[in-house]
């Protein structure tokens, strides 16, 4: 697995050079678990707080895809850009006019691995496996939640149904 912290070390002293403001940040740290994001970042009261999903990790990967996550996370900690409003994609494009990132609003799995690598991925990892029996996506989920309650009353958001069927 890549060394998170040297490469988040790395982002930090890059967005320092360009003079990026950011948030105080207490911890960027790998997280296991996490089966519908490649990062995220929380606001608590002692301050910022980003995850890295371990999938975005292997020892094969590209560190700059890698470190495109974790300054897009970055990024969440500047005053103001906690969502993906006008302000944080001023300073994404910003940033990549200095360093050869694709910060995008939102990367996926897709980007990293092939459809057959996500299945296998996420069948180890999720608790909870759901399947849209018009257009057979796979919907993975890892904590209870409303979605896992009660799947009927939700829209697959690619073809627009709501016959989701349980697999696990």
């Amino acid at each position: 697995m890549k060394n998170l912290q040297r490469l988040a070390q790395e982002c930090l002293r890059e967005a320092d050079a360009i003079g990026i403001k950011y948030g105080h940040i207490v911890e960027i740290k790998v997280n296991t678990r996490a089966v519908g994001w490649l990062g995220i970042t929380r606001k608590k009261a002692d301050g910022y707080h980003i995850e890295i999903s371990d999938m975005l990790l292997p020892d094969w990967a590209n560190d700059i895809d890698i470190k495109s996550t974790i300054m897009h996370e970055i990024l969440h900690t500047v005053h103001g850009c906690m969502n993906h409003g006008p302000k944080w994609k001023q300073l994404a494009e910003y940033t990549m006019r200095f360093y050869p990132y694709d910060i995008s609003v939102k990367g996926s799995l897709e980007d990293y691995y092939t459809d057959a690598e996500i299945h296998e991925i996420m069948d180890k990892k999720s608790k909870y496996i759901f399947r849209c029996r018009k257009c057979g996506k796979m919907i993975y989920k890892n904590r209870m939640c409303d979605f896992v309650r009660h799947p009927q009353l939700y829209k697959h958001d690619d073809c627009e149904e709501s016959d989701i069927v349980r697999i696990r």
